[in-house]
C-alpha cells in the first residue's frame, strides 16, 4: 500500500507478487487476487521484464492448478534466458525453481537438476528462503529419477532441517514425503512407513 501511495509501481509489483507466492499454499483466494493486481499494476511499467516475471509466474501456478502446457514451459523459460540476460538474481531465482519443476514433468531430469541447482544457488544469494526450498523439491525429484538417491536424501535431510527451523511444517513434510519415495523404490517399505508417521500437518 505504501508503494502504491508513493508511485513506486515496480516495488508495488514485487510486493504483490511476494504477497501472492507466500499465500500460495495458505490461501489460494487470496493468492490470486494479489497476483491480478500485480498483473494490473505491471501494465503502467515501462520495463517488460517484470511483464514477463509475472507472465511465467502464472504459468506455474496453471502447472499446479491445471496440469502441463507446453506454452507454460515456454513462458517459463523465455523469463529465464531473459532474466539472465539482464542479470536480475532477485526476479530470476523463482524461474530457475519453477522452470526445474516443468523440466521434472515433462521427463528431462538433466535440466530439472541444473536448473534447481541454478535456483538453489541463486536462493541462497538472495536470501529467498521459499525459492529455495522449492528448488530443493525439484532438485531431490529430478535426483531420484537420475537414481543420484544418496545426493537427494542428503540435501533433503538439510531441508527438513530448515524448513522445521524457519517453521515451515508443510515444507518439511513435503521433503519427508520424497524421501518416503525413495524408500518405496528401494523396497525399504518399513522405514518409509515409518518416516511418513512423522508427518502431522
Amino acid at each position: 500500500e505504501l508503494a502504491h501511495a508513493q508511485g513506486r509501481v515496480d516495488v508495488e509489483v514485487r510486493a504483490l507478487v511476494h504477497r501472492a507466492t507466500v499465500l500460495y499454499l495458505l490461501d489460494r483466494t487470496a493468492s490470486a487476487a494479489a497476483f491480478t493486481r500485480a498483473r494490473e499494476a505491471s501494465r503502467a511499467l515501462p520495463d517488460p521484464s517484470l511483464a514477463l516475471h509475472l507472465q511465467s509466474l502464472g504459468a506455474y501456478n496453471r502447472l499446479r492448478a491445471r496440469g502441463f502446457r507446453e506454452e507454460d514451459r515456454v513462458a517459463c523459460a523465455d523469463a529465464i534466458r531473459v532474466l539472465s540476460q539482464q542479470g536480475d538474481a532477485t526476479l530470476l531465482v523463482a524461474h530457475c525453481a519453477r522452470g526445474a519443476l516443468f523440466e521434472n514433468v515433462t521427463g528431462d531430469y538433466a535440466a530439472a537438476r541444473a536448473l534447481a541447482s541454478r535456483g538453489l544457488a541463486l536462493a541462497v544469494e538472495t536470501g529467498d528462503l521459499f525459492d529455495h526450498l522449492l528448488a530443493q523439491y525439484s532438485h531431490a525429484w529430478a535426483l531420484l529419477h537420475l537414481g543420484e538417491w544418496g545426493e537427494m536424501q542428503r540435501g533433503l535431510a538439510e531441508e527438513i532441517e530448515l524448513a522445521e527451523r524457519n517453521d515451515h511444517p508443510l515444507w518439511a513434510a513435503l521433503f519427508r514425503l520424497q524421501s518416503a519415495w525413495r524408500l518405496v523404490e528401494a523396497g525399504d517399505f518399513p522405514r518409509a512407513e515409518k518416516l511418513l508417521s512423522l508427518i502431522h500437518i
